[in-house]
């Protein structure tokens, strides 16, 4: 990836954010945690109600691991927290 290539993938992110309408702050609480935290993905999503697909708002991370023997694809693993604190404490 290229400078100019990161560049745009930040601007993106944060134009996304505020379309989104995220808390303030929270775009950059994710950068902090994925700076500090490499291999994660870090986001902040809103409550989501429908049914089956409930999620507090709040933050999330997740990685991709290595193949999943039994079924051959990639596994992701997610966490969350309220806050962008709560989730830093809990990424191994």
């Amino acid at each position: 990836m290229t400078d100019d290539d990161v560049e745009m993938a930040l601007r993106n992110r944060r134009l996304l954010a505020e379309r989104l309408r995220w808390p303030e702050g929270a775009l950059d609480e994710c950068l902090r945690i994925e700076k500090d935290r490499p291999g994660y993905e870090v986001t902040w999503f809103g409550e989501w109600r429908v049914p089956g697909w409930e999620r507090e708002a709040g933050f999330y991370a997740w990685r991709t691991e290595d193949k999943d023997p039994v079924h051959h694809h990639k596994r992701r693993r997610e966490w969350f927290g309220i806050t962008a604190e709560s989730l830093w404490r809990r990424l191994p």
